[in-house]
């Protein structure tokens, strides 16, 4: 079975699956945090599979992946998708730049252990998923921003960076534009 994630600037849900589902594709036409609240995701790649459960957490560029979901009564995460500008943005933002690093490798998925803090951030953002407030979609969109910023400052921070300069050289005249360089 075929899925596709629609594509949206920002977009941010709680997914939920009760059946078991073994090797399906799936087409994400943005890049996607994935924060595993309930049983496990594993990403079946080219050379390996990746087993993310609710001890870690995902981020995945846009493409097409293969994937199966193990419940553990049901299957339940928190999904972020975004655009590239968002990241974009984000580095411009926070002054993040590749010019000075060498041998920087590009990640396009990037499999982490969950923090104390993405913890709290899922639990507070679950709040703001289920609320009717008018503000609701800004406050997600800095809790985003906030777990970008968690994953920076932590023990992390190079395999983050390197997920990030793989947007960014995807991106790399537009960026050049945006910071004023070009």
């Amino acid at each position: 079975m075929k899925r596709e994630i629609p594509n949206l600037f920002f977009s941010c849900f709680n997914y939920v699956q009760k059946e078991p589902q073994y090797k399906n594709e799936v087409l994400l036409d943005t890049n996607t945090l994935i924060l595993v609240k309930k049983g496990t995701k594993i990403l079946h790649l080219e050379n390996e599979d990746l087993s993310i459960d609710e001890k870690h957490f995902l981020f995945l560029k846009s493409g097409s992946y293969i994937m199966s979901e193990v419940l553990d009564e049901y299957y339940e995460a928190m999904l972020f998708s975004y655009e590239d500008s968002v990241l974009l943005d984000f580095m411009f933002k926070y002054n993040i730049s590749f010019e000075d690093e060498k041998n920087i490798k590009e990640i396009e998925v990037l499999n982490l252990k969950k923090t104390d803090e993405l913890k709290i951030l899922m639990d507070s953002t679950c709040h703001y998923i289920k609320s009717s407030n008018e503000n609701k979609e800004e406050i997600i969109k800095l809790k985003l921003e906030e777990a970008f910023l968690n994953v920076l400052n932590s023990p992390l921070s190079k395999e983050f960076r390197s997920f990030l300069f793989s947007i960014y050289k995807n991106n790399h005249f537009k960026a050049s534009i945006e910071n004023n360089k070009i």
